[in-house]
C-alpha cells in the first residue's frame, strides 16, 4: 500500500465529511475518504467521454482505482448501486492495453471473471463498476464507450496536468503533505520527483498548472556545508534559476531547508520540511 494511501487511512478516522451539490438533475457528492467524488444524474445519461468532461470541469479525471482500499471507497461512494458506474479504465488507444485516463500505472483490476471480462474486444473499450442488477458482486465489465450511463466517479484529490505534460499538480482538501510525503507520492504514483523549475517558461507553466491558488510545495531544498547554502533539486537537476523574494533566500534558521511557491506573486520562500501542505507539484518528465 502506498504511503499516501496510508495517509488517507489515518485521516479518514479524523475527518468523516460528506458533501453533496445538486445542480438541476445532476448531483455531485464528495465521499468520506476524500479519495473520490461521484456524479449522478436521475434523468440524463452520459457517454464515457461526456463523463470524463464532467470530471475535468472540477479539475479532475475519471476515477483511478489502485488497490482494494480504493475499490472499497469507489463502491461505497455510489449514489445508486443498482446501475453501472463509469471509471477511468480504458483501452481506447490500443486494443487490449488497458490504461487509466490519468496515465497512472497500477496493476490492480477487479474484472468479473465469470464472464471473462474484458470480453468486448474492439467494441467495448471502457470499464464500469457493474450495477447490482448484473449480480456481478460490483466487479468491473467492459462496455461501449458510447453507452449512456447516469453515474460516474472522479478522482479526488484533484490532479491537474500542465498543457505540455511537464508538471502535474496534486491538491487535497485535507492536506497533511509534508515534503517527504509529497516526494514519496511523486515517486510512487508518477515515477518522478517533486517539480524542478529552470526558467521563466517553467515558472509560468508551474503558475498556470496549480489546481488552487495556495502555497505549493516543489522539489528545491538546501543543505549547509562549509558555512554555505547548497541548493539542489530532488530530481538531481541543477539549481540554475531563482524566484526568491529580493533575489535571496529568506532563511530564518537552518531548519527551514525546503521551499514552496508563493500563491500570489510567483516567488519562492523557504520553510521547514515538516510543513504540511494541501498542494504540491510533481515532474512528469
Amino acid at each position: 500500500m502506498f504511503g499516501v494511501t496510508l495517509l488517507y487511512t489515518l485521516l479518514v478516522s479524523l475527518f468523516l465529511i460528506e458533501v453533496s451539490v445538486v445542480v438541476g438533475t445532476l448531483q455531485l457528492k464528495y465521499g468520506d475518504s476524500h479519495r473520490f467524488a461521484v456524479y449522478y444524474d436521475d434523468s440524463l445519461s452520459y457517454t464515457w467521454h461526456e463523463a470524463e468532461a464532467k470530471c475535468e470541469s472540477i479539475g479532475s479525471t475519471l476515477a483511478t482505482i489502485t488497490d482494494f482500499s480504493d475499490e472499497f471507497d469507489a463502491q461505497d461512494i455510489r449514489i445508486d448501486e443498482s446501475i453501472d458506474t463509469w471509471i477511468g479504465y480504458n483501452d481506447i488507444l490500443n486494443e487490449g492495453d488497458w490504461q487509466w485516463i490519468d496515465e497512472r500505472d497500477f496493476d490492480y483490476n477487479n474484472w468479473n471473471q465469470g464472464t471473462y471480462e474484458p470480453n468486448g474486444k474492439y467494441y467495448e473499450n471502457c470499464a464500469v463498476i457493474a450495477g447490482t442488477y448484473r449480480n456481478f458482486d460490483n466487479r468491473w465489465v467492459d462496455v461501449s464507450c458510447n453507452a449512456k450511463i447516469r453515474q460516474w466517479i472522479c478522482n479526488y484529490p484533484i490532479i491537474k496536468k500542465s498543457n505540455d505534460n511537464k508538471y502535474v499538480c496534486i491538491f487535497d482538501s485535507i492536506g497533511g503533505f509534508t515534503f517527504d510525503i509529497a516526494e514519496n507520492y511523486c515517486k510512487q504514483v508518477f515515477h518522478s520527483n517533486l517539480a524542478s523549475i529552470h526558467s521563466n517558461d517553467d515558472n509560468t507553466r508551474f503558475f498556470n498548472t496549480r489546481a488552487k491558488i495556495i502555497s505549493t510545495a516543489f522539489g528545491l531544498k538546501y543543505k549547509f556545508k562549509d558555512e554555505e547554502n547548497i541548493l539542489y533539486y530532488t530530481d538531481g537537476t541543477s539549481y540554475d534559476y531563482t524566484r526568491f523574494t529580493n533575489n535571496d533566500i529568506d532563511a530564518s534558521n537552518e531548519f527551514e531547508t525546503c521551499f514552496f511557491y508563493n500563491p500570489y506573486n510567483a516567488d519562492w520562500a523557504d520553510t521547514s520540511c515538516d510543513t504540511q501542505f494541501y498542494q504540491f507539484m510533481c515532474n512528469l518528465y
